[in-house]
């Protein structure tokens, strides 16, 4: 079981520049480097994760060519994400056709209060930890959405630092299969930081 604090922090370091060209993605032979290859000219990508179900899953989709790029080296690990509340339900569907190695949801206290998603989420994280598939969390330190349209560093209104934002995170990380990903507000990081390290769950 990993530490707290290591279940915060491994998140995917971004891609260093390389010197070395861009490969093709799906067997070398056809087409154009892929673009988000070509632009960071990167060696290996340690894990892409795929949105968008219905069109990733053609024959000629997504997910064929990001499995490909795994196969060719180019992609450690392939994830699948989402951010609804259907999503643990089409996490186990997207499970059954392709084997990814992690999938995220959204995953908080307040959630808890919605017995269907709750009884959705348990069937996905039985399925994953029995599977070997790293189990991924966001939104856990969310408030509410914005009531402005002003410009901000997340989607939504985060938890202010405080015992709120302390017992959001002891929440996720009170069950060892789940990994916290953190607010994109980095404002916040120290003391997301601070509540996993002090977490003696």
């Amino acid at each position: 079981m990993a530490r707290p604090a290591a279940r915060t922090l491994r998140r995917v370091p971004a891609a260093r520049p390389s010197a070395a060209p861009a490969r093709r993605m799906g067997g070398g032979g056809g087409g154009p480097p892929h673009p988000p290859f070509q632009r960071t000219k990167a060696p290996e990508y340690r894990l892409v994760e795929e949105h968008e179900w219905q069109t990733a899953f053609r024959d000629d989709g997504a997910v064929a060519a990001l499995f490909a790029a795994r196969d060719e080296g180019l992609v450690r690990h392939v994830g699948v994400t989402g951010h609804g509340l259907r999503i643990p339900k089409m996490h186990l569907r997207s499970l059954a056709k392709a084997p990814f190695s992690s999938v995220l949801f959204p995953w908080s206290h307040a959630m808890t209060e919605q017995p269907e998603y709750v009884a959705d989420v348990n069937r996905l994280t039985t399925h994953c930890h029995a599977e070997g598939i790293a189990l991924q969390t966001i939104k856990s330190v969310a408030r509410c959405r914005w009531d402005d349209t002003d410009p901000h560093f997340s989607w939504y209104e985060p938890l202010a630092p405080g015992d709120a934002l302390r017992r959001a995170v002891e929440f996720v990380l009170a069950d060892p299969r789940l990994f916290l990903n953190t607010t994109s507000d980095a404002r916040l990081l120290p003391a997301i930081i601070e509540a996993a390290q002090r977490f003696d769950g």
